[in-house]
């Protein structure tokens, strides 16, 4: 295999290299075990992004070796190179990509087999690219500008939010299936009545409503982000996910709160009732929708009172047993980025600021090797300073504080016959 002057600066650049002659995904590894490599969880993703240049389709990958330090790196393509063309074509087909890892131990081999809801939305995403690239003019197509738009405009750990991985998920659903033989038929039963009855729901609303908002939703909470992983898997085999909350419910559900599961039924139809009827009030205004409307909210409200709705602890068992918390639950405390806040606020660089926390925070010095920031991977070093800036925000957003943190503006050094700047 060989690597060109250009292969090792998209390695440097994008920390992967595609080698069109060998149909390869190169990777750069660092010190990393042979072992590590080929254990590790890999999920890629399709990001499209239409530039000022010109559309980028990229394909990012995010590696984890553990859960708590993932590896991030992505390849833009060229969408005017008929070979860089012609192998997503092939890859979005066949579902396999060929990675070749460059650790400093060897060079590390292994195929990653796309999982096939994934390569299909893969496919859609390639297919919109292609479409608007053959619209885009071309003579203002312009690969190298669109890429530098691109590495400006987003941030490769946004296209991988998640709260299980596809890994974590199959697990989940071998282990739930094997629970569930041990639970008696009627149960099973009963179980598979509710879960088929609130489906029911969602399916007949699924185009109208949740489909378009569904990943945006995704942003807000950890418990769509579930919700959005299991949507996801089970894209087009609804068989499949209601044998997996059948199981879920079966296996996980206290039996005193299988009856409080049954309400989800009629009060997720009140509130798709609920929600339709606000926007036929916005668009009608008239008494009667306005009458209505209130029928509705008082028949939500009847349906949350104590013994006549669902129990938050019965959603709160489910939930918990993929590592969702809801609410009223002790949690991690929230570490105290004051001190953080104050640096950045003073002028600090991030880099700054996440060089403190690591000297200062003996968790984090645990977790990175006890090694200072300059002995980081590029990679470990971008992670830092992502859970710092966010750390840092999230406190500011507490303490109503401002957001992001500023440092007063410098007032420009007087000259003559100009007016200062007022400080």
């Amino acid at each position: 295999m060989r690597i060109t002057n250009r292969d090792r600066s998209n390695l440097d650049r994008f920390g992967c290299a595609f080698l069109p002659r060998e149909k390869v995904i190169c990777i750069s590894w660092g010190k990393q075990r042979e072992d590590q490599v080929l254990s590790a969880s890999i999920i890629t993703q399709a990001v499209y992004v239409q530039c000022v240049s010109g559309p980028v389709l990229s394909l990012a990958f995010e590696i984890s070796p553990t859960k708590a330090l993932p590896h991030y790196c992505f390849f833009p393509f060229d969408l005017k190179n008929t070979v860089h063309r012609k192998y997503l074509s092939g890859i979005f087909t066949n579902g396999k990509i060929q990675l070749r890892f460059l650790a400093d131990s060897g060079q590390i081999v292994r195929t990653y087999e796309v999982l096939p809801h994934r390569c299909k939305n893969m496919a859609e995403a390639y297919a919109t690219a292609i479409a608007d690239f053959e619209q885009f003019p071309a003579e203002q197509y312009n690969f190298d500008c669109a890429v530098s738009e691109l590495e400006q405009e987003i941030r490769i750990v946004d296209y991988f939010l998640y709260c299980l991985s596809e890994t974590e998920l199959e697990r989940q659903i071998v282990s739930l299936r094997a629970e569930a033989e041990n639970v008696s038929p009627e149960e099973r039963a009963q179980a598979a009545k509710i879960v088929n009855d609130f489906l029911a729901v969602f399916r007949s609303r699924y185009d109208s409503l949740l489909r378009k908002h569904f990943q945006q939703l995704a942003f807000y909470s950890r418990t769509l982000l579930l919700l959005a992983d299991l949507h996801g898997h089970f894209e087009g085999n609804y068989a499949g996910a209601a044998q997996f909350f059948a199981d879920s419910i079966a296996t996980r559900t206290p039996k005193k709160d299988i009856k409080s599961l049954e309400a989800l039924t009629p009060l997720s139809e009140l509130v798709f009732n609920l929600l339709g009827q606000m926007r036929e009030t916005v668009i009608q205004k008239d008494e009667a929708s306005w009458a209505q409307l209130g029928g509705d909210l008082r028949g939500v409200s009847n349906r949350v009172d104590e013994g006549k709705g669902i129990s938050f602890e019965s959603l709160r068992n489910i939930l918990s047993s993929f590592g969702v918390p809801l609410g009223g639950q002790p949690g991690r405390p929230v570490k105290d980025y004051s001190a953080e806040y104050e640096l950045r606020a003073a002028g600090k660089t991030w880099r700054n600021v996440a060089e403190y926390t690591l000297e200062n925070n003996p968790e984090t010095w645990q977790e990175f090797g006890g090694r200072k920031y300059d002995q980081l991977t590029f990679q470990e070093q971008e992670t830092l300073k992502h859970r710092v800036r966010v750390g840092v925000l999230g406190f500011a957003e507490r303490m109503g504080k401002v957001l992001p943190p500023r440092q007063n503006p410098r007032p420009l050094p007087p000259s003559d016959g100009v007016q200062k700047n007022p400080g």
